[in-house]
């Protein structure tokens, strides 16, 4: 063999035994009694056996705030004491803490020291929601001194009544000149073309028109030859109402009429014997015959088609109705009542005023004054003919004394 080699396989032997031996060195350590005493202790683990350290435990260090150092997903946890009493008296059988006692830093006491006025539980609170009426928002305090906002739950007349009214000081008449056929809030009536200031120290001013206290301003053009839409707008009077008045305005026919149960008061357009029909939208002319170009085949049949006869020839031809009422309007006075039913005729075209209606319950010997507490409505409607079509009605009432 060759010296070289044999020189090389000494040294590599020789490295070998050398290192291990400085492990085998390195991680020895000699008993300190005889076996089996003195063993090294078990590491914490993550098995199912209980295990029991002598020494303390820090848990946490290297936490940040918020996080937690221990947490105890079931079971119990006991200070002092190593059997626990079971169930706490709700019946929790996990959970649950038993300790001697434990210092709360907030209160800078024993929980053993605290008496019950140191903790303050919130039991009741005052004043009751019913002393305050509903929707209305009221403060209410506790046992504790605390305090909260709450809805009130009170139902009553008194809920109702009107907020007393301000310190005022008696007003001296002031008037103006009427513009635009009406008074301003606040101003009634005085003779025919003046506006005076009603009586600040007053909820009105008695035996003074108090002017569209309801009014119905409405626009519908479309479906000529057929009524609009009825309209309506009612209030219930605080007071006792001694004098009502109407008035209105409609393009083309139509109405304004005031009813609240026991009593109406109505005006039109035009009188009602013709025209369209507030019950079907038929036309009623009231004329006798008509002229050859509006003749026609029919000999039978109900309403204004009624016997038909045809008399003359060629130019002369003309067509006569039979005797017949309802070629006139079926209700030929309008037909008014007391809970807001209007039969009437009012033509598809003449526009214009209505004449004003007034009814006083002043010295009559028939239904008095209209009370207090009653709903009053007016209520307005008009025929739509060509362009522009609309109804205005005003409502003006007087208060009594």
């Amino acid at each position: 063999m060759n010296p070289s080699k044999i020189t090389t396989y000494f040294i590599a032997i020789s490295i070998t035994v050398l290192v291990g031996a400085s492990f085998a060195l390195g991680a020895w350590t000699n008993p300190t009694a005889t076996a089996p005493l003195n063993n090294p202790d078990a590491p914490l683990n993550s098995g199912p056996v209980a295990q029991e350290k002598i020494g303390g435990l820090i848990l946490g260090t290297g936490l940040v705030p918020g996080q937690n150092a221990l947490v105890i997903p079931r079971g119990n946890l006991l200070i002092g004491n190593t059997i626990g009493r079971g169930a706490a008296p709700n019946g929790a059988t996990f959970g649950n803490i038993e300790v001697n006692d434990i210092y709360v830093r907030g209160a800078a006491k024993w929980a053993s020291q605290l008496r019950a006025d140191d903790v303050c539980v919130n039991t009741t609170w005052a004043p009751n929601t019913d002393t305050t009426c509903i929707g209305e928002l009221m403060t209410q305090t506790s046992n504790c001194g605390n305090t909260r906002a709450v809805n009130g739950t009170l139902s009553d007349t008194s809920c109702d009544a009107p907020p007393a009214p301000a310190a005022c000081v008696a007003s001296v008449d002031t008037c103006y000149s009427m513009v635009g056929g009406r008074c301003d809030d606040g101003y009634y009536l005085s003779g025919s073309t003046s506006c005076c200031s009603l009586d600040a120290c007053k909820a009105y001013t008695a035996k003074k028109w108090i002017n569209d206290k309801l009014a119905i301003n409405y626009v519908q053009n479309d479906s000529d030859d057929t009524w609009g839409i009825t309209q309506k707008t009612s209030f219930t009077t605080k007071y006792a109402i001694d004098d009502i008045r109407v008035r209105g305005f409609s393009d083309d026919g139509g109405y304004c009429y005031v009813y609240w149960g026991t009593g109406h008061l109505a005006t039109t357009r035009h009188d009602g014997t013709i025209g369209v029909y507030s019950v079907n939208n038929l036309y009623y002319d009231g004329r006798a015959s008509i002229s050859a170009k509006d003749a026609t085949p029919l000999t039978t049949g109900t309403g204004k088609d009624a016997s038909l006869v045809t008399t003359g020839t060629g130019a002369s031809a003309s067509v006569v109705y039979a005797p017949t009422t309802y070629n006139t309007c079926p209700t030929a006075t309008p037909f008014f009542s007391n809970d807001g039913t209007a039969r009437l005729c009012q033509l598809n075209y003449d526009a214009g005023a209505m004449m004003t209606k007034i009814l006083s319950f002043s010295g009559r010997t028939g239904p008095g004054t209209i009370p207090a507490g009653t709903t009053v409505t007016l209520q307005g409607a008009h025929v739509i003919g060509n362009l522009g079509d609309s109804i205005n009605c005003s409502l003006d009432i007087q208060y009594a004394e």
